[in-house]
């Protein structure tokens, strides 16, 4: 009888010691609608978010999930540059992030940032409702005031930025 318990505990106890050192990643998506998802540059990774604080990274080949880690304030924009991801949130903060979800560096637009667009992982575009910002390595390097009454799109084609308006004119920058 006293063998068996032995057993029995040395059983749990190595169980919990084997669970307790995996990092498991539950995959649980998304609970509310993908608002934005951008693919990283070698198409390893694809990273989403829903307007929370969670941003979702997936495998892109398997389409598993890989990793999901929480932001301080809800994510409005993602991007990727260079094995780095930048978000921004609602308060016009920047964070760049590794792609395990450790933060690397913080950058305030001073705006509430409508897209944002990261060419490596030194450099990020961040566009405003009147204004497009360029980072690099964290500090503001260019601003430009758009003609456009109040941006409320903005799409990437090549080098180029094309931001639309709350009065149906289009900017190309």
């Amino acid at each position: 009888m006293n063998n068996k318990l032995t057993a029995i505990v040395t059983l749990l106890f190595a169980t919990h010691l084997a669970v307790a050192q995996m990092d498991m990643i539950i995959p649980i998506g998304h609970s509310r609608r993908v608002l934005d998802m951008k693919v990283s540059s070698d198409h390893q990774w694809l990273a989403s978010i829903d307007g929370s604080s969670q941003i979702t990274i997936w495998n892109y080949e398997s389409g598993m999930e890989t990793y999901h880690f929480t932001a301080s304030a809800p994510i409005t924009n993602i991007a990727f540059g260079s094995n780095y991801l930048f978000s921004a949130d609602k308060n016009g903060t920047i964070l760049q992030y590794t792609l395990d979800g450790k933060v690397q560096q913080s950058i305030s637009t001073e705006f509430s940032v409508l897209g944002l667009f990261a060419e490596s992982a030194d450099s990020v575009l961040a566009v405003g409702e009147h204004e497009l910002k360029w980072f690099f390595k964290g500090k503001a390097i260019n601003s430009s005031k758009s003609k456009v009454e109040s941006i409320t799109a903005v799409y990437k084609v090549g080098p180029n930025i094309v931001i639309g308006g709350n009065d149906g004119s289009l900017e190309v920058f």
